[in-house]
């Protein structure tokens, strides 16, 4: 593997930056439920991992007599009254999703010390973050039983009308079946809606380690804090599978503001010229790429259209990418945007075109009344006429083209910026 198949994302570790003393204070804390009994039932073993809202521990369940894992919530998080409610509700909307491939959400308590935590399915493996981080990529082959995997989860959560929000590599677990192959359990369902609770997005990506992971697979639309459906699952999907197959992320720059910019303005470069030294099979390109346009609307609208899209891949169809770029600007396969149809570009176009159909109809108009009713008409005189007849028949008319040239506008651009991605 080359060194640049390994190298991180360009965005510093901010985290690095928060001050050193609150930093130990926090692990302190975190550290010294290991070995501690929780509520007389929960007996902690590890610390699994810490992010900007929770800790998540190993335990085991003496009740059931079963492992399971326990995700509390920081301790100064713990007092905001707004953010409790809101945990539980997500760990509720989260324990009604019932499938193989989603960590369930056994249920929620609050411990006798008035520390709030979830009881969850224990998924034994690897993270898809941490396979990365060893082995760089994966191979289309292996790649596509994973995101089908994670495509099945997404739409049964769907399908109950819970969001995930927070996709990323860490968030799937990757554990060995006997054949060898790979089943996957996807973490974290709904949990992720707390977040907003916390403050400016912005403020949140600069200060927390965890959101600026998150920060790479974030939608444009949650960027911007505007409301997120199952359509913010397909973008953040899609940027998974850029980087499993490139060993890339699709979108990252030096900052966090940086990074939120190229979600919402910018496409990843091509497969060619991200990893023009690796095979993929014929289309898939083209399904990640509608996964991660910047509008909602331009992406697969559900999990089974992917799902769908995936499954007809053929990987007797793998083919070394050209080494050439696919798509010579990409631009050109921008979604369509408040930018490519401004107001201030139609409104001047509709002006012009009012103007232009107001000159032409004018002088058709004046012949054809001066001639027809030159003695006058109800009392009015000939020119009279002429003028109130010009006036109210180029009111209607040039409005009439102004709108109409307004659709042909968007029609127009709509289908050339369909065509450019079809032509992926």
């Amino acid at each position: 593997m080359s060194d640049e198949t390994s190298k991180s994302p360009e965005i510093p570790d901010l985290k690095e930056k928060m001050d050193p003393v609150k930093i130990f204070a926090e692990n302190a804390i975190q550290n010294q439920l290991i070995g501690k009994v929780i509520d007389g039932r929960f007996a902690v073993q590890s610390l699994l991992g810490t992010g900007a809202t929770s800790s998540v521990y190993k335990a085991l369940d003496s009740e059931k007599q079963r492992t399971v894992a326990i995700k509390v919530l920081h301790e100064h998080l713990a007092v905001n009254e707004s953010l409790l409610s809101r945990f539980q509700r997500e760990a509720k909307s989260a324990k009604i999703l019932s499938h193989p491939n989603i960590a369930a959400v056994y249920d929620y308590a609050v411990s006798t010390d008035g520390t709030p935590y979830l009881i969850m399915e224990f998924a034994d493996g690897e993270t898809l973050s941490d396979v990365l981080n060893r082995v760089g990529y994966l191979p289309a082959d292996r790649a596509i039983g994973i995101f089908f995997q994670i495509c099945a989860a997404l739409s049964a959560a769907h399908e109950r009308s819970v969001i995930h929000r927070d996709l990323k590599p860490s968030n799937v677990i990757l554990s060995t079946l006997a054949d060898g192959s790979d089943f996957v359990k996807v973490l974290d369902f709904g949990c992720a809606q707390m977040m907003p609770m916390l403050g400016d997005t912005v403020l949140r990506l600069t200060q927390t380690g965890e959101l600026l992971g998150s920060l790479l697979y974030m939608s444009p639309e949650q960027c911007l804090e505007e409301d997120a459906d199952e359509r913010s699952d397909v973008y953040s999907l899609g940027c998974v599978m850029y980087e499993v197959l490139t060993g890339k992320p699709a979108l990252a720059a030096k900052t966090a503001f940086e990074t939120m910019n190229k979600h919402m303005s910018t496409m990843p470069n091509s497969f060619a010229i991200a990893r023009p030294d690796l095979s993929f099979p014929r289309g898939l390109e083209k399904i990640i790429f509608r996964c991660i346009a910047k509008a909602p609307d331009a992406r697969y609208q559900t999990i089974a259209s992917l799902m769908s899209e995936l499954e007809a891949i053929s990987l007797t169809s793998i083919e070394p990418v050209s080494s050439v770029s696919l798509r010579q600007a990409d631009s050109a396969i921008r979604p369509l945007s408040k930018q490519d149809l401004s107001p201030a570009e139609l409104n001047a176009k509709a002006t012009v075109t009012f103007i232009l159909v107001f000159a032409i109809g004018a002088l058709i108009t004046q012949r054809f009344v001066h001639q027809a009713f030159k003695d006058g008409l109800f009392g009015l005189s000939g020119y009279e006429v002429e003028a109130w007849s010009v006036l109210l028949f180029l009111v209607f008319v040039g409005l009439g083209a102004s709108i109409l040239s307004l659709r042909i506008e968007k029609i127009e651009k709509t289908r050339a910026i369909d065509k450019s991605k079809g032509d992926l």
